[in-house]
């Protein structure tokens, strides 16, 4: 990117104008280190009641909680999904489509940020409270428009947090990306360089940050496994991908920079670590047999490098196609913000209690008895000359003469039908045989057991047609214990 000036034109680029906050004491500071976790959930509705909660203050503990596909708009936000305790939380929905993409930042009080917006290009309503990140644009790389479709999908929250560096008891500023970053689509190329321009525009804004002495850390689904290592499969061309290759870019793995800006921190722990896979095809069973990919990561600043304690992949934890990955910052101390940022879900009218809702109108209420129902009301005397009986409107006539003997034409055409289309019968017994075939399926050769029943969704001369195949997870080719090759249609 080129020099940043501002501009009234209708095209612009990034300044960051980000004031400094200083705090005189950190008598609220806890004696404690930072720690974070990150979750592609695949549908925040999926977790029944408050188990996403419960679970992460259980299972997988921390300050910070990130997570991706929420898969849900704001009028779907309720009191459950939208206020937990002793917490803030921060939305980013998609404009575009309905139970896609969406990101959430849960932040336990203790690490309240200070500032909070959504979006990666500042172009959302939130960027313009007083207590955004504060970027402006000039003319260069994107127009607004290009700004504000890759807003649009709901794929990052940006927070801003105070911190206490133990040893020197330097305060100090953290940015917390939270990303789900797109994918690319082999039916839609043009994804790729929407993903492309998605990443530009965060190096940009991390870059940024970090020149301005904070603390930076990006977290999330990337999208992108890195290294040969973080894939269970790697293609013969699997370095050329421009994604890999801005990676490489971005974490000095291209050989350019001596001392890189970013670093992948589970690599900076575990360099050499094999199947470290977070993300799986669940459609083919490859988590029973690991057969995945990482592309879920916590990328750091230089100067966060030292403060790394541990970084892990949590593949023991269910509930999604991903796992949590969590960091932990040693030496580094949260310092709670005394007030939620404007972009909390504390101040959605829906969830502050101040917007009545649609159930308030069917909440159940008492009504008082004005008179005693056992009491007889009283009786006019000309009512029993002018009130017809109910019995009178229901006074059947007597219409059994008009009824034939003869059968339902209905029944003589449906029998008669059935039994001389030989089509009909063809199609039945064709039916009652694949239902036999189901009941049992053949035994995969390599493994003897009963194979699956699958059905062919890839558009084709074969769409919609059936066949059987090894009921086990995908695997290795290598690998005894993962599917075989077997493959058997269906027979009509």
């Amino acid at each position: 990117m080129t020099s940043l000036v501002t501009s009234q034109q209708n095209k612009y680029k990034f300044e960051s104008g980000i004031p400094q906050i200083e705090f005189d004491n950190h008598s609220q500071a806890l004696s404690m280190d930072l720690e974070l976790v990150t979750w592609n959930v695949n549908g925040l509705r999926s977790f029944p009641d408050d188990t996403l909660r419960t679970r992460w203050d259980s299972e997988f503990p921390s300050q910070i909680f990130c997570i991706q596909e929420t898969k849900i708009t704001r009028d779907m936000l309720d009191d459950r999904t939208g206020i937990w305790p002793d917490t803030s939380s921060y939305f980013a929905f998609s404009r575009k489509r309905s139970g896609y993409s969406g990101v959430a930042t849960f932040c336990k009080s203790e690490a309240t940020p200070d500032k909070a917006e959504e979006g990666l290009c500042s172009t959302l309503p939130s960027a313009k409270y007083e207590d955004a990140l504060g970027t402006i644009y000039s003319e260069e790389d994107f127009t607004l428009e290009e700004l504000k479709n890759l807003d649009a999908e709901g794929r990052a929250v940006i927070t801003m947090h105070s911190v206490l560096v133990t040893e020197s008891k330097e305060t100090k500023k953290l940015i917390l990306f939270n990303l789900y970053c797109p994918r690319n689509d082999p039916e839609r190329p043009e994804r790729e360089r929407f993903k492309l321009d998605f990443y530009q525009v965060l190096e940009h804004r991390a870059k940024e940050f970090d020149r301005k002495g904070y603390f930076v850390v990006i977290c999330g689904d990337i999208n992108t496994s890195h290294k040969e290592i973080d894939h269970c499969d790697p293609y013969e061309e699997f370095g050329e991908s421009l994604s890999r290759k801005w990676m490489d870019n971005f974490l000095g793995d291209d050989g350019k920079e001596e001392s890189p800006t970013f670093y992948d921190a589970f690599r900076l722990i575990h360099p050499e670590e094999k199947n470290a896979f977070t993300c799986w095809n669940t459609k083919i069973n490859a988590r029973s047999n690991n057969y995945g990919t990482r592309i879920d990561y916590f990328f750091i600043n230089r100067s966060l490098k030292q403060f790394v304690q541990e970084c892990k992949v949590m593949a023991h934890i269910e509930g999604s196609d991903h796992c949590p990955v969590k960091i932990k910052f040693s030496g580094i101390t949260p310092i709670p913000s005394s007030k939620h940022p404007s972009f909390s879900t504390k101040y959605y009218p829906e969830l502050s209690g101040k917007q009545t809702t649609l159930k308030s109108y069917f909440a159940p209420t008492k009504r008082k008895t004005l008179e005693d129902p056992s009491k007889k009301l009283p009786h006019s005397k000309r009512s029993n000359q002018q009130q017809s009986k109910l019995t009178n409107f229901f006074i059947c006539k007597d219409n059994s003469n008009k009824i034939s003997n003869k059968e339902n034409p209905l029944t003589e055409i449906v029998s008669t039908t059935i039994g001389n289309n030989s089509e009909s019968v063809s199609a039945w017994k064709a039916l009652l045989a694949t239902q036999s075939t189901k009941q049992q399926p053949p035994n995969c050769p390599s493994h003897n057991e009963p194979s699956v029943l699958r059905t062919v969704k890839k558009k084709g001369p074969n769409t919609g047609r059936q066949f059987w195949c090894c009921a086990r997870g995908e695997g290795r080719a290598d690998d005894s214990q993962a599917r075989c090759d077997f493959f058997s249609w269906v027979k009509k």
